[in-house]
């Protein structure tokens, strides 16, 4: 049943059979890690992200050793946009001994770093063109590159870069929230802002990022105590003691890129009452 399943989704390329083949060899042996892995990793590669993480983590923790499954499970951690497990998971592999996966796990681990707004991400363009060029459609390096745009003040390349990011993955959290943040500089697109980032809220539950597009959405539409509210929010995530400066003005993509701790930063509630 795997190997129809495998076969349909590989060679055949019919996704509806592969997932069709898959489900019952899940049915078959459900308590089996070694089939939930196998199972997880069609579902994987059909595109059903969510199933192939539950059945991945369940995998995972029956065969915490197993590099191949943390593997599936770090590509299906970052596909639902859960980025920081899944470089955790990928790590796990990086700690392996499995040659054959040593260069795509150090790529994804290096791409994945440098897609922050606080990283210099200039400095490893040469990674992001290697990796581009090998696969035009790799996530992680159409992230990072994306990235380097908004650090060159190239927003438009960015804007575009995450959409296309969308139209393959359209609940990929981490490219919902950098649109939104962009969309949130332009009236016209101020609701989209808002809709995506609410969006990626839903998987990203505690993000100051979204706290930033969200409170310059309510500010815009002069929502004034909406926008404070949310900013003390983004104040209460940052958990280091000190605030985080919304944008004022409607120039969210600034607050965005420079957004960091600062303990010298006005709070935006306090801003807004002296205006």
């Amino acid at each position: 049943m795997i190997k129809i399943a495998q076969l349909n989704a590989t060679a055949l390329k019919d996704n509806v059979k592969a997932m069709e083949f898959a489900q019952k060899a899940r049915q078959l042996a459900p308590a089996n890690p070694r089939v939930g892995g196998l199972v997880g990793h069609i579902a994987l590669q059909t595109g059903n992200f969510s199933w192939a993480y539950s059945l991945l983590q369940e995998s995972s923790r029956a065969l915490p050793n197993d590099p191949g499954i943390a593997h599936d499970l770090a590509w299906a951690a970052y596909s639902l946009g859960r980025v920081d497990e899944a470089r955790s998971a990928m790590q796990r592999v990086a700690d392996s001994s499995d040659a054959s996966l040593a260069q795509p796990v150090r790529t994804f681990l290096a791409l994945t770093d440098l897609d922050s707004v606080e990283t210099d991400s200039t400095v490893s363009e040469n990674i992001v063109n290697s990796a581009l060029q090998a696969d035009p459609n790799y996530t992680p390096a159409m992230m990072a590159r994306a990235t380097m745009q908004i650090q060159r003040g190239d927003s438009r390349a960015a804007l575009v870069i995450y959409s296309g990011i969308l139209q393959r993955m359209t609940d990929f959290a981490p490219a919902q929230k950098r649109l939104a943040a962009l969309y949130v500089n332009d009236p016209a697109t101020l609701e989209k802002a808002g809709e995506l980032a609410s969006k990626a809220s839903r998987t990203l539950d505690v993000d100051p990022e979204i706290g930033v597009t969200l409170g310059a959405v309510s500010y815009s539409k002069k929502e004034y105590a909406r926008a404070a509210q949310i900013s003390a929010g983004v104040r209460q995530e940052k958990a280091a003691g000190c605030g985080l400066t919304l944008p004022i003005g409607n120039v969210a993509t600034s607050a965005w890129a420079k957004s960091r701790c600062c303990p010298d930063a006005y709070t935006c509630d306090q801003r807004w009452a002296a205006r």
